[in-house]
């Protein structure tokens, strides 16, 4: 019989794993989100500062 209240038909001796899954998925789209960035980082293109404009008058 479901417990009233809940979304999903499980039974309340199991909520610890509910809460285990929904941790373990946090930590996996962290880390997913980590990877893709360190990869996004190591094919970068190496970032050159501009160099600051010119002062002198160009020559005709």
């Amino acid at each position: 019989m479901p417990v009233p209240g809940t979304f999903f038909d499980n039974a309340p001796a199991l909520e610890w794993l509910v809460i285990l899954q929904a941790t373990m998925t946090l930590v996996g789209n962290c880390t997913l989100m980590a990877a893709a960035w360190w990869l996004w980082r190591s094919t970068a293109p190496l970032r050159v500062s501009p160099s600051p404009p010119s002062t002198t008058a160009p020559s005709d």
